[in-house]
């Protein structure tokens, strides 16, 4: 469902991951957030399907590290980051020239392991993984006028709906505001 995601893992995970386990599971939590794109409803499916390739376009690194949160339990993610450490490794030792790329890499992973430490302080529930979710899907901040007058509306539903979670469950408002940071 919307709230729910479950990543079967591309084969039984080993003391030892290698690059195509790497890849396998990336892939799959694309694959992932399409899927959940796809199941949030007639506000999404009812749009053209060339806006709605803009909007996974513009929110698929989101969605992915959010869908990465999610499924945290189900991969290992530290075995993930010392398989890439070890790919990166090889792919040095063998072009020096990869030196920058590396660099660019490492940088990267730094601060996905820094986002995705972040929401694990928080523990986000199934229902705040959704919110949070749409919210990235309908960021009112697009590239175009189009696409703006598309997602504005939607975000302010998608808002109004998050703080009323927060008011009916009873939860700490403060929370929101965080976790949308």
């Amino acid at each position: 469902g919307v709230l729910n995601i479950h990543l079967l893992t591309p084969f039984p995970p080993t003391s030892h991951q290698n690059s195509q386990y790497v890849c396998e599971t990336a892939s799959r939590l694309l694959f992932l957030s399409v899927h959940w794109a796809r199941q949030t409803g007639p506000v999404f499916l009812n749009l053209l399907y060339s806006t709605q390739v803009s909007l996974m376009r513009s929110s698929w690194s989101d969605l992915f590290l959010l869908c990465l949160a999610q499924c945290r339990e189900q991969i290992s993610l530290p075995a993930i980051l010392t398989a890439i450490a070890s790919t990166l490794q090889s792919s040095l030792e063998q072009d020096v020239r990869a030196l920058t790329k590396t660099k660019d890499l490492a940088t990267t992973l730094k601060s996905i392991s820094t986002v995705l430490n972040r929401i694990e302080e928080f523990n986000p529930e199934p229902e705040e993984f959704a919110y949070l979710k749409l919210c990235c899907l309908f960021n009112p901040d697009q590239c175009s006028e189009d696409l703006r007058r598309v997602t504005e509306p939607v975000a302010d539903c998608v808002l109004t709906a998050f703080q009323s979670f927060y008011q009916k469950n009873q939860k700490d408002g403060e929370r929101l505001a965080k976790l949308l940071l």
